[in-house]
């Protein structure tokens, strides 16, 4: 590296560092929580930009995700963030996507990353590959920071196939991955599948369920999660008995799935969904079985957000007559709450739950809440940050990771002026 380009990469070390202890003044903390700016994406136009989902940490502290814009084609990256014997943050591609003849390697990844207990990472892009449709690819770390990439899987647009896969993958005890499109299958209403590896080193792809767009819901979004019976749970945006969503279960009865709906949106069909509605994020299952999620929009809180409601958080708890019961454990009001959950829930030691709500807050640009059960069932929220639409950046909504240690990782939007379509920020959060 040449000596200028030493320099330019110094300062722009040293730039991020001031704006981030600049930024500390003017942000949103709850007592006892500590936020930190460990640095920004999309720096210049070759680096990792655009829209920019959730992190995975590996067992040293390193961050690791995906852009949906950035890389000398535009196509998106998947990068590393990692720290620096000086004490500041640096981003290193990893993957440049479409830079394979036609796009075959994939272009626009569209979820978060997953390892396995190898330090292998797979994830989706959303278009790219052989048939045009997405691809999943596996990453595998080779000598010095390089990094290999194999396709494994190209959707094809032939009736049957899922195409532009947008969702998280999940990994079961043998080495399968499991995920779903929000789009294609036999009925054109997405798909959950199943790729499982051959000795061959190719991998096949089974089509678990294929969404009729009637009352099983249609549009799967947030991949799915797998209890230790092997049964696959998920949500649809949209269908289901009123149309505003579902959560589905896939019952693996020896390797032959059959879907049952176990709960749908707004089925009272009244002006306000109590219990939520349309769906977009993960869930997250416990060791008993219960399912987490939140719902864009519904909950008690009425006409302040939306026509029905600004968002919830809910568990889903199997009872003994083989149905499922949902209840309602925050539901988001206006104000320093925050509204419009935008992510997936994540636990911690403790029993908590940890996510982020797209707007709201002080400022209205979002914020990180914490959840904490509490006697009787009731649980109480805390808003441990919200963002100022400033160096911090906004609507942050690709998730949170824990490390080793109890702190938090996650993405905004925005935050540095230097910034490229819109660029992104990585934060930090100990609760």
């Amino acid at each position: 590296m040449s000596s200028n380009k030493r320099l330019s990469r110094w300062l722009m070390a040293v730039l991020t560092a001031v704006i981030a202890l600049l930024m500390l003044a003017a942000s949103g903390f709850a007592a006892g929580a500590q936020f930190q700016v460990l640095g920004y994406l999309g720096q210049t136009a070759i680096d990792a930009n655009g829209p920019t989902y959730g992190l995975v940490v590996d067992k040293v502290g390193n961050l690791y995700g995906q852009s949906y814009g950035g890389g000398t084609t535009g196509g998106g990256t998947v990068y590393e963030f990692s720290p620096q014997p000086n004490g500041l943050w640096a981003d290193t591609i990893l993957w440049d996507f479409c830079t394979a003849p036609y796009c075959y390697d994939g272009v626009y990844p569209s979820a978060n990353l997953i390892f396995d207990s190898a330090g292998n990472m797979y994830g989706t892009a959303s278009y790219g590959g052989t048939g045009e449709y997405g691809v999943v690819f596996e990453l595998t770390p080779g000598p010095g920071i390089t990094w290999a990439q194999k396709v494994l899987y190209n959707f094809q647009n032939n009736g049957k196939d899922g195409v532009n896969p947008n969702d998280t993958l999940v990994l079961d005890s043998s080495g399968n991955l499991y995920g779903t499109c929000g789009t294609g299958g036999k009925y054109g209403y997405g798909i959950v599948f199943r790729l499982t590896p051959r000795k061959s080193g190719t991998w096949n792809e089974h089509i678990l369920y294929s969404f009729k767009g009637n009352g099983d819901g249609n549009n799967p979004q947030g991949g799915v999660v797998l209890d230790a019976a092997g049964n696959v749970y998920g949500m649809t945006q949209n269908g289901g008995s009123s149309g505003f969503g579902n959560v589905f279960e896939l019952e693996n009865n020896g390797g032959k799935f059959t879907e049952r709906v176990i709960h749908n949106f707004c089925a009272s069909g009244s002006t306000i969904c109590h219990d939520g509605a349309f769906p977009v994020s993960p869930l997250t299952i416990d060791a008993a079985g219960n399912l987490y999620g939140t719902s864009t929009i519904g909950g008690s809180s009425g006409l302040a957000c939306d026509t029905r409601g600004c968002g919830t958080v809910f568990e889903l708890s199997l009872q003994a007559n083989s149905k499922w019961k949902l209840t309602v454990l925050h539901n988001f009001q206006p104000g320093y709450d925050g509204i419009y959950p935008s992510s997936g829930l994540t636990w911690d030691a403790a029993g908590n739950l940890y996510g982020e709500t797209s707007s709201g807050g002080g400022d209205n640009f979002g914020t990180i809440f914490e959840l904490t059960p509490g006697p009787s069932g009731k649980w109480k929220l805390n808003t441990l940050y919200y963002f100022t639409g400033t160096s911090d950046g906004s609507a942050p909504s690709g998730g949170l990771a824990f490390d080793s240690s109890g702190n938090l990782y996650g993405t905004s939007v925005g935050g540095a002026p230097w910034q490229y379509d819109p660029g992104a920020t990585i934060f930090e959060l100990t609760p």
